[in-house]
């Protein structure tokens, strides 16, 4: 058997597709890192909007409304992908659930007795409970570089978020309870 030379035009047509993919590539690259950017940004101006609400409510009741809303906005936008449930999926949502709200409900507690820049630093230290949830859930032990990478990710959230100095209060530990029960949920 003989291997026969590729014709001028598929070859022609290699070129396109392999030549087209980087520069697809790339876009798809800047759009994702786009839309991280944006929802980072979303993420840490919530905080002092949240804050700011404590003024005015109790944080059950913020949280209840925030949930509520936002089970009501996604039924009916998903309806159809919702029901029917089974069982393992409703188990899963649950667990899910519980982990999200005990997350918030720390976080919006904590708002109400530390500034929301300390609260957000706090709850970004959940990047150091990762590897220790995800050694015990997924018998995963963590590679050396992840520690150095979370070093390195909690040096940066300290100059990005600047909390200022002095000792840890009531809001801060909740806001690191907080941090503790928020990547529960990428394992449930």
């Amino acid at each position: 058997m003989s291997a026969n030379p590729p014709s001028g035009n598929t070859a022609k047509k290699e070129e396109v597709v392999s030549g087209a993919a980087p520069g697809l590539q790339k876009s798809k690259q800047l759009r994702a890192d786009l839309v991280l950017l944006f929802i980072t940004l979303i993420w840490g101006a919530t905080f002092p909007v949240v804050k700011g609400a404590m003024a005015d409510v109790s944080p059950f009741l913020f949280l209840v409304f925030r949930f509520l809303l936002a089970g009501a906005l996604f039924a009916l936008l998903f309806r159809k992908k919702i029901f029917p449930l089974d069982l393992p999926t409703l188990r899963a949502g649950a667990a899910l659930g519980l982990f999200l709200f005990l997350g918030f409900a720390f976080q919006t507690y904590g708002l109400v007795y530390t500034s929301s820049s300390r609260s957000a630093f706090m709850t970004s230290l959940l990047v150091l409970w990762v590897p220790f949830i995800s050694l015990f859930v997924e018998k995963e032990r963590p590679a050396a570089s992840l520690w150095v990478a979370i070093g390195v990710a909690v040096a940066g959230m300290w100059f990005l978020n600047r909390p200022e100095a002095g000792a840890l209060n009531r809001g801060d530990w909740l806001s690191v309870a907080c941090a503790f029960f928020l990547p529960f949920r990428s394992f449930s």
